[in-house]
């Protein structure tokens, strides 16, 4: 006869244990399965479908879910509650009461709570969609006083996860229908307006060559607006959000086509501000595993004495201050992509653990000695030289070599010179349309400004660049030369600093602004060797005089320091308020 092991015959058909198991199992199942349902679908409809599924899977008594209203429409939400308990089956009523005991600030109430409501102790668990509870909340109320179990907790952590991947899915897809629905209109509103123009030019028989050549000027200015315009969509759409045509990007964009599909892993290299996280989530969204979990981890922002639980997580009691279980990220991640950014930064000691992951597809978590298997993608970045990393024996090498499986390297901006006008025109529009102001126009001239900066911070510093520019500009002209003077090796343009006049307003504020960076730095002192005298190359008497002139009193540092900041934001206003007589 056949053995009956220990553990088979400790587990029976009829246990309730076995039976328990095998119910959670499947509500699992569903709940998994309900992105296939609502694929394609509203919010409002994702949420109906998900409303259903928890009150049918834990058979509760009341049931709420509510999206953070972004757009100032009308606010999404749907509630449930069981006829059998005479609860009230209104919406409203069930918000209202929600909101009255938990407080108004749905991303501040508390993860569990038991309260008197409509006759009936309830027990309350809110659960945020979302990291922070950005796209909304949840809510999941029982009579029952051990509401919510183990595995209930569970149930509605998976559902509240697949909720916000899709509720975020619809969100960016409308996102991008509309930015491209706002540019064609743009185009179209252009069109028209050119098409006035020229009816009107035609009726205007007695000074025909003067409209005809002021048609044509106009025509050109349409049509060069409208080819950036129009280079801004199709840049946008032609590979998800990663902007650019240049030879170097497209080399790496086409091997992205080939990567994606697998599972292999993927090691990105490149500069700082490159866009190595933008890459990894194309290769995600592109991959058999787009619709599960895309997961960032920043490896140089995690302590080091915390490493081992954010990746395999951690049970209760494990270490001080663990009072409850926490999935790690590789937990989070499975059936999806890690993303493991800076990579290079990771500990020595933890860089074994990584790799046996890698390798096996398993791991323990902290305080625990049951090992779990994991199906997940890594796809890994550094703006190190792991190579490098390796012969100074920073970094192991058989973890370098598991790693680097298909390489990637992002080219830095300054090889991709003729990819920045489609860069500027698409930061140009995002700004003005986060900022609700009409978008500057970039000019030519503003072009190859650009170009001959080499963008040290690379994509990053260029769209923090065209950020103070489209704010100053205040909807005008793009102001480069404001936004290009904070930065060291930015190009000055000859023929514009002969033409500006600055006022005596601004002389004055230029003059106080030199005194007192000379000051600071003579640590305050205006005579002797190291003096601001020394550095001004001026009489000291003298100096002293322009001292109480301008009310600058040399013997307090921090008061020089609140001086500068005056003087820098008061020559900002300045510089916009005189910009019309330059």
């Amino acid at each position: 006869m056949e053995a009956i092991s220990p553990l088979r015959a400790a587990i029976t058909p009829t246990d309730p244990e076995a039976a328990s198991l095998r119910a959670c199992i499947n509500d699992l199942v569903g709940i998994v399965a309900l992105p296939a349902i609502w694929t394609g679908g509203e919010p409002s409809h994702i949420v109906r479908i998900l409303l259903d599924a928890i009150v049918h899977t834990l058979r509760l008594d009341i049931a709420y879910v509510q999206l953070a209203d972004r757009t100032g429409g009308t606010l999404v939400e749907t509630a449930w509650a069981a006829e059998s308990r005479n609860l009230p089956l209104a919406t409203k009523q069930i918000r209202e009461a929600l909101h009255r005991r938990l407080g108004n600030d749905i991303r501040t109430w508390p993860p569990l709570v038991r309260h008197a409501m409509f006759g009936h102790d309830i027990s309350i668990a809110p659960v945020r969609l979302g990291v922070h509870g950005e796209i909304g909340v949840m809510l999941a109320g029982s009579v029952r006083e051990d509401f919510p179990r183990q595995t209930e907790r569970l149930l509605l952590s998976v559902a509240a996860n697949q909720a916000a991947i899709a509720l975020q899915e619809v969100r960016l897809l409308s996102e991008q229908k509309r930015a491209a629905t706002e540019l064609d209109q743009r185009v179209a509103q252009r069109t028209k307006e050119l098409a006035v123009v020229n009816e009107e030019l035609i009726k205007e028989n007695a000074e025909r060559r003067r409209a005809e050549e002021k048609l044509r000027a106009l025509q050109q200015q349409l049509e060069s607006h409208n080819a950036y315009l129009q280079e801004e969509v199709d840049s946008a759409l032609s590979f998800g959000r990663i902007v650019g045509r240049g030879r170097e990007l497209r080399h790496v964009l086409q091997h992205v086509e080939d990567v994606a599909s697998t599972d292999a892993t993927v090691l990105i290299t490149g500069e700082s501000g490159t866009g190595k996280e933008l890459l990894a989530r194309e290769i995600h969204e592109r991959s058999r595993r787009s619709q599960r979990p895309f997961v960032r981890v920043n490896c140089s922002a995690i302590p080091r004495e915390m490493f081992e639980s954010e990746f395999f997580g951690h049970v209760r009691g494990a270490f001080t201050g663990a009072v409850r279980d926490r999935p790690g990220r590789f937990q989070v991640a499975n059936g999806g992509t890690i993303f493991l950014d800076e990579i290079g930064d990771l500990p020595f000691e933890m860089q074994p653990k990584l790799l046996r992951v890698l390798q096996e597809r398993e791991y323990e978590r902290v305080g625990e000695d049951i090992t779990h298997n994991v199906d997940v993608r890594v796809i890994a970045a550094t703006n190190k030289d792991l190579a490098e990393e390796v012969r100074a024996h920073r970094f192991r090498q058989d973890l370098f070599y598991r790693l680097n499986v298909f390489p990637l390297g992002l080219p830095p901006l300054r090889a991709r010179r003729d990819d920045i006008p489609l860069l500027a025109a698409h930061a140009i529009t995002e700004v003005a349309k986060r900022l609700r102001i009409h978008a500057p126009m970039l000019t030519q001239a503003d072009v190859a400004r650009l170009k001959q900066y080499d963008w040290p911070g690379n994509i990053r510093e260029l769209n923090n660049v065209i950020e103070r520019a489209v704010i100053l500009s205040k909807g005008a002209q793009l102001r480069l030369d404001i936004a290009f003077a904070d930065l060291s090796g930015a190009p000055v343009s000859a023929s514009l600093a002969a033409e500006v006049i600055l006022t005596d307003r601004e002389c004055r504020e230029r003059e106080r602004a030199n005194l007192i960076k000379a000051l600071e730095r003579a640590d305050g002192r205006v005579y002797g060797k190291g003096g601001a005298a020394e550095w001004l190359a001026m009489n000291p008497t003298t100096l002293a005089s322009r001292l109480r002139a301008f009310k600058i009193t040399p013997t307090k540092p921090q008061a020089l320091q609140n001086d500068s900041a005056k003087v820098k934001h008061s020559s900002r206003a300045s510089d916009s308020d005189a910009g019309h007589n330059r």
